[in-house]
């Protein structure tokens, strides 16, 4: 779903749900099976999302096909280390705080898209909220809180979504449901 959220393939309405199914996983899984399931994820929606730049190291870098292939390849594996790092991280907040620990995702998503935008990675491309720049009333939310502001607000409804199926509690479930449908 997260590749699916970006233009060719898909469409920005996507994004709203597109971690939903990552985080319920991640309501029931915590350490290194929490990270596996981050870095999976992270692997696959990166083929989807950076498939490209096989095709700009052949074309302009010269490079021929197969290596093309590796370099690309080794991107999305070095991509998928900031998702393990978010299942890590969601898996620790789940098992400290139950799953109101999803709720804390949002927070953790963004801090990692900042910091892959502006560390050793400085990779600032397919940022979540980059995914609203088909959806006008969402991506004017940039002009207030930055595309890192887009990035909590997307996250957060899939935040929202997870918890309420996480939830045994029918009103709680109820209130995540309203807080979500809110936020949109």
């Amino acid at each position: 779903l997260l590749f699916l959220s970006f233009p060719k393939f898909g469409h920005g309405a996507f994004a709203w749900v597109a971690l939903a199914p990552l985080l319920v996983a991640l309501a029931g899984a915590s350490g290194w099976r929490a990270a596996r399931l981050g870095y999976v994820t992270g692997a696959v929606s990166s083929v989807g999302l950076l498939y490209w730049t096989a095709l700009v190291v052949v074309q302009y870098g010269g490079l021929a096909l197969p290596v093309g292939l590796l370099v690309m390849a080794a991107l999305c594996l070095a991509f998928s280390v900031f998702h393990a790092l978010f299942g890590w991280g969601v898996g620790r907040l789940v098992a400290t705080f139950g799953p109101a620990g999803l709720l804390g995702a949002p927070l953790l998503w963004t801090g990692l898209e900042y910091a892959r935008t502006h560390t050793f990675f400085s990779f600032p491309w397919v940022l979540l909220g980059y995914s609203q720049h088909g959806l006008l009333p969402f991506a004017q939310t940039a002009s207030l809180a930055s595309v890192y502001g887009v990035s909590f607000l997307v996250c957060a409804g899939s935040a929202l979504l997870a918890y309420a199926v996480a939830q045994k509690h029918p009103r709680a479930r109820r209130a995540a449901l309203a807080s979500a449908a809110l936020g949109v």
